[in-house]
């Protein structure tokens, strides 16, 4: 997340390594003060791009996005990928991802989109631009470690509002 305290007419954010085969596609999500607080607000996502071969993956994103509800571990997490937000209306607790070693497995909602009440938090919660970060990467536990997924702070931001 980034804060950002003048007018912008977009921002635009870019992911700067996609090399490993599989499915991509991007999604926004923002959050806007509202003078008690912030709402969120999550924006729609982008058409799947496939990167080498694949020949289930339609089949797959019908699946996920028509969910109506998540799976739930062990320790009462739902688990699942972040297509099926649309479906079931909010994200899961553990949400589908790769990490930084190729493994798949899954990171804390909480550990992506850190919630903040101020603006003094989302200030301090601010990357600078080229800062990489990395949360743990869970089994379906989500306890057992796997290895570490990267956020990457890469942004633009376009002021030139008419």
């Amino acid at each position: 997340m980034t804060y950002n305290d003048s007018k912008i007419s977009g921002i635009y954010v870019y992911s700067p390594r996609t090399t490993t085969s599989g499915e991509y596609y991007a999604q926004s999500r923002a959050e806007f003060y509202n003078g008690d607080g912030y709402t969120r607000y999550t924006g729609y996502k982008s058409p799947i791009q496939v990167l080498g071969k694949s020949t289930k993956i339609a089949k797959v994103i019908d699946d996920l996005m028509l969910k109506t509800e998540y799976d739930v571990n062990s320790n009462g997490e739902t688990y699942g990928s972040a297509l099926s937000e649309y479906t079931i209306g909010e994200e899961p607790d553990l949400i589908s991802a790769v990490g930084t070693n190729g493994i798949k497995g899954y990171v804390r909602a909480d550990d992506l989109t850190p919630n903040v009440s101020s603006i003094e938090e989302a200030i301090e919660q601010n990357g600078d631009n080229g800062d990489v970060r990395t949360i743990p990467l869970y089994d379906v536990d989500g306890s057992t470690v796997l290895g570490e997924f990267e956020l990457i702070t890469h942004y633009e931001l376009k002021t030139d509002i008419e």
